[in-house]
């Protein structure tokens, strides 16, 4: 299974925006609603924690399919912590490549670390610590030239208890401001959601970051987007790609 960009889906679901309508970023962005480890892409993000030696959520889904080569790799970045054994700060990103994890499509893994929403007194530091996990993880991209198409999962809005609406928001903000200045250098932008919740979010919100332009002269294929290596790894791979047909 293909993954469109979104601006080539039908039925766009058009919301107030803010942004100007910029077909070439509005091709390089994806919603998809799939298990993050079989797309075939380049990177893929792990919403790791502190440790990064494995956990619950996403964390568990990549390390089970990666096997214990991720973990090792994993455990060679120096210990910052003692007493919490960390080895990412929250909001920093490590990233290690595949070799030896046949079972993941992809060929580099960015862990980043969320913020634990402990007091909702402190939301406006979360908020801030979660956008410094995408620009990190974008700002790593811009180091490595193999690295052209790269997925998020929602990060933090697990166990981790950050509230689902606003990280999206969070999300999407943060890779629209990177892409208006570095758009050439990526070639696809992934939001893969695993709960039915929040795929129908970014569904929803998409549009208020990424407005689609009325005019018929721009087509994805004008802009020229590279999409071709993206694609669902397994044939029974459930995927929804998004459109505004089941939004209410």
């Amino acid at each position: 299974h293909d993954i469109k960009p979104w601006n080539s889906m039908p039925h766009l679901n058009q919301t107030t925006s803010q942004f100007h309508p910029r077909p070439e970023l509005n091709c390089k962005v994806s919603v998809i609603q799939a298990n993050i480890v079989n797309i075939k892409v380049d990177a893929i993000v792990n919403a790791a924690n502190e440790r990064l030696l494995g956990g619950g959520g996403i964390d568990g889904v990549i390390h089970t399919a990666a096997g214990p080569e991720l973990k090792k790799k994993c455990e060679k970045f120096p210990i910052l912590n003692a007493y919490s054994q960390s080895r990412c700060h929250t909001g920093q990103c490590k990233v290690t490549d595949t070799k030896g994890c046949p079972k993941l499509n992809c060929d580099y893994v960015y862990h980043t670390v969320g913020p634990r929403v402990e007091n909702k007194k402190l939301m406006d530091t979360y908020k801030r610590l979660l956008r410094d996990c995408y620009e990190n993880c974008l700002a790593n991209v811009l180091t490595n030239d193999k690295v052209k198409s790269i997925v998020f999962p929602c990060i933090s809005t697990g166990i981790f208890k950050f509230p689902n609406e606003e990280a999206a928001d969070i999300a999407l903000s943060a890779v629209r401001t990177w892409l208006e200045t570095y758009h050439s250098q990526i070639e696809q932008i992934v939001f893969c959601t695993y709960e039915d919740g929040d795929f129908k979010i970014y569904q929803r919100l998409i549009s208020k970051y990424f407005p689609t332009s009325d005019q018929p002269s721009v087509t994805t294929e004008s802009m020229k987007c590279k999409t071709d290596n993206l694609s669902i790894h397994s044939s029974t791979a459930d995927i929804i790609i998004a459109t505004n047909s089941e939004i209410p």
